[in-house]
């Protein structure tokens, strides 16, 4: 519960403190609907979080901010905060999402470690705190069906039965 929250509000404090910016608070609750079966999945529908990120950004640019940097720490918000950003782009002298997974890329991890609740992200998140991963609960993906893609499934349960996709058990705090 969280990992996006904590990995995102780590490099957010991380950028602020090397840099001359300020970190918001974060974003709590996203486009998550796919992940209904499962317990603790609190869910904003993609129109509403959309139009809630965009009125923060709009809120943001009349403080008179120059650059606004969004760390996003769930691949289902990105079309919405993309969205957003390139509505209110006039606002700002610069406006960028950045999304943490994309810049580690393969480098560490192979292609099947990096997703949902898989090596990567459990990797991130113990290194931040040791104590966010339960490493008795760290299990590898339980398949349900195979033949249904990631992009039209309605429900995450279709695809994994506990919701991690991928190798998880590879992960590594190194």
């Amino acid at each position: 519960m969280g990992t996006d929250t904590v990995i995102a509000t780590f490099l957010a404090q991380r950028v602020e403190q090397n840099t001359k910016s300020v970190a918001l608070f974060p974003v709590v609750y996203g486009v998550s609907e796919i992940h209904k079966s499962f317990c603790g999945t609190i869910y904003i529908s993609p129109k509403i979080f959309y139009l809630y990120i965009k009125d923060i950004i709009t809120s943001v640019a009349k403080e008179q901010i120059e650059n606004l940097l969004i760390i996003n720490g769930h691949g289902a918000n990105w079309y919405a905060i993309n969205k957003a950003c390139e509505e209110c782009a006039s606002l700002f002298q610069h406006i960028e999402v950045y999304q943490w997974w994309e810049m580690i890329g393969e480098k560490f991890f192979t292609k099947d470690e990096i997703s949902h609740a898989g090596a990567q992200e459990l990797s991130v998140l113990q290194y931040i705190d040791m104590q966010c991963v339960r490493l008795d609960k760290v299990e590898d993906q339980e398949s349900g069906d195979i033949n249904i893609n990631l992009f039209e499934c309605k429900d995450i349960y279709q695809i994994t039965k506990n919701g991690v996709l991928g190798k998880a058990r590879t992960h590594d705090v190194e």
